[in-house]
């Protein structure tokens, strides 16, 4: 029936669409939610305000603690020393009297942190080069 269905379909599709949707639909859940997701793929979601996808994704992606995104976007970008947001967010707070922010990315981010690994894990091995440091400054 289905094979049937599909040469019909394709011989006289404007007479037939409705019929073969209306069969399927009705006979089949399988087949209802292969339609949509047929339709689903046929068409581009946009991504909301906080989220951000780039070319080609099939899903939005949150935008962390300290960056934004209105909607649609590409990218989030990054607060201003200053400003604040937590994660999914659309714009940056200002941070409140007596508080402060600093502008750090995650690459700045990631780089102390491996510093601060070295420098706990393997004193010793650094310390012949920070004298060595010292002492080509001096000269």
């Amino acid at each position: 029936l289905l094979l049937v269905l599909i040469v019909l379909l394709v011989t006289f599709p404007v007479l037939l669409l409705p019929l073969v949707v209306t069969v399927l639909l009705v006979n089949s859940p399988v087949l209802l939610l292969l339609l949509v997701l047929i339709v689903a793929a046929s068409t581009c979601g946009d991504c909301t305000a906080g989220k951000f996808s780039l070319a080609q994704s099939s899903s939005c992606t949150d935008c962390t603690a300290g960056h934004f995104s209105g909607a649609v976007a590409s990218t989030c970008g990054d607060c201003s020393a200053g400003t604040f947001s937590g994660a999914v967010a659309s714009s940056c707070g200002n941070c409140a009297a007596g508080t402060w922010s600093l502008l750090v990315t995650f690459p700045v981010l990631l780089l102390l942190l491996v510093l601060t690994v070295v420098l706990v894990t393997f004193p010793v091995l650094l310390l012949p080069l920070v004298v060595t440091a010292l002492l080509a400054s001096s000269l």
